[in-house]
């Protein structure tokens, strides 16, 4: 990159630190949070288990195969972070900068939803959040101008091309052998191309999600329609869980990329498939009323 996009840029951020102040740094470092793995861990599985389980897993799915691609990018460009020293960087960040991945992922994140809810609230969300969290990397001096600009327009490729791509999923009417071969194979030959630390947890958390998904059609087919006490239960009992697998396999298991791929694996399966039997088992869900994957609902739809 030429480096008069690095001073442009380095003006730039410092043109926006200039308004800096604890509030204002309270709140970007708050918006930047919604773009981090923690943040992800809880709202992914919301949308599964409280809204619709077709579009949580679509979700899921672009979601995980987006910061994959984030990650590649990333390691090929390997275009530096801020480093003027009048800058004040607020975060601490190791990785590449270009493209920014917070705001490459929260394009697809809230795009998606946008698309499957169709609603002007929720469209409303998916142009004012990726733009906040965006410039909330601007503001915090981890990432230049067109870092975030990248990350935008490759999250509106990506979601194009997937929103493209399940349309002729959907009128293939793919089998769930053929998605369970599928669920295995493509993270498996995508983490052949790329296993850092980042890969490994995107490619595990796939394979689970998508091997939970199909064994969950089959054996549980569990409806994410529920009032508010069986929502809140399911998020309660859930997130628990969940928290307890991601903090205690952190513990048992050592940081190597054959653990991390298994604790990462343990999560998906645990969201798609382990929650929703529980889920039956404890009367916080009933039996929905058909298992296939290929159909993509309208967002909320089901609740109506």
């Amino acid at each position: 990159m030429p480096d008069v996009l690095f001073q442009w840029g380095t003006g730039f951020i410092l043109w926006v630190q200039s308004f800096r102040s604890p509030f204002f740094d309270q709140l970007f470092t708050f918006l930047t949070l919604l773009g981090e793995e923690p943040f992800y861990l809880v709202f992914l599985p919301l949308v599964y288990w409280c809204f619709s389980r077709d579009v949580g897993l679509r979700l899921g799915i672009v979601f995980l195969l987006n910061d994959y691609l984030n990650g590649i990018l990333k390691d090929v460009i390997a275009a530096p972070r801020p480093d003027d020293a009048r800058v004040a960087v607020l975060r601490e960040e190791t990785s590449p900068g270009f493209p920014s991945g917070h705001a490459q992922n929260a394009v697809v994140l809230w795009g998606f939803l946008a698309s499957q809810f169709r609603r002007p609230s929720v469209w409303t969300l998916a142009v004012v959040l990726p733009l906040a969290i965006g410039f909330s990397r601007i503001y915090l001096g981890v990432h230049y101008p067109h870092d975030v600009l990248g990350g935008w327009l490759i999250g509106i490729a990506v979601l194009v091309l997937f929103l493209s791509g399940m349309s002729v999923a959907a009128n293939l009417g793919l089998r769930p052998v053929a998605i369970s071969i599928a669920a295995v194979l493509v993270p498996l030959v995508l983490l052949a191309l790329s296993h850092d630390a980042g890969s490994v947890r995107d490619m595990a958390l796939l394979m689970g999600l998508g091997l939970g998904a199909v064994g969950e059609s089959r054996l549980v087919r569990f409806n994410a329609v529920g009032g508010t006490a069986q929502l809140l239960g399911r998020l309660g009992v859930g997130l628990v869980i969940l928290a307890a697998l991601w903090l205690g396999l952190r513990v048992l298991l050592p940081e190597e990329p054959l653990f991390r791929f298994i604790r990462y694996a343990v999560l998906g399966l645990w969201v798609a498939l382990g929650a929703p039997w529980l889920f039956m088992r404890l009367g916080l869900a009933r039996r929905g009323t058909s298992p296939r994957l290929n159909r993509v609902p309208i967002f909320l739809e089901e609740r109506r």
